[in-house]
């Protein structure tokens, strides 16, 4: 598998091999209802070269007390990018969505509008004026409650899910 970073239809601004993978120790192909178990839907790759050092990276952010009251309060704000069935090979985005529900599992339910091929996508939030990566999408379902009114609710796992295998990988003090 390749990795390409800042890919736009045959372009991009680098490439790398995939050369191993962490895989969520409890993943489960099947899905479970949020909350349910969906935090395990996440994996870490490895790459044969160093793009973040080449071309940037966004350091990862585990949520903490206040942010997990700022989500109840509904002050959380995020933006996510990413590579939509409907925009093909050029990078699409949804800013200043919000996260409705943070679970224990280590999922969430955002507002941000994502759909097939997002899968994977960075949602990143602005900590202390730097962007910083919260989670990565996961999957869409039926409106959940308390939000009846929306037409699906697209979760994600954020990195409270993965805190520990970014620490082993050195990515998270």
């Amino acid at each position: 598998y390749v990795f390409r970073a800042g890919a736009n239809d045959d372009q991009d601004l680098g490439r790398a091999n995939v050369v191993g993978a962490v895989v969520a120790p409890d993943y489960r192909s099947e899905s479970a209802p949020p909350g349910g178990g969906n935090g395990n839907d996440w994996a870490l790759l490895t790459l044969d070269r160093d793009l973040g050092t080449e071309l940037g990276y966004i350091r990862p952010y585990v949520f903490d007390k206040a942010d997990l009251t700022a989500i109840r309060e509904g002050r959380f704000v995020v933006s996510q990018a990413g590579y939509s069935w409907d925009t093909g090979s050029h990078l699409s985005g949804h800013m200043n969505c919000q996260i409705l529900t943070a679970y224990r599992d280590g999922s969430m339910i955002h507002t941000c509008d994502t759909t097939r091929g997002d899968s994977g996508s960075p949602i990143m939030a602005q900590i202390n004026g730097e962007w910083r990566l919260i989670a990565v999408d996961s999957q869409f379902f039926d409106p959940q409650p308390p939000y009846p009114q929306m037409t699906s609710s697209h979760l994600a796992v954020d990195t409270r899910g993965f805190a520990d295998a970014l620490r082993r990988a050195g990515a998270l003090q």
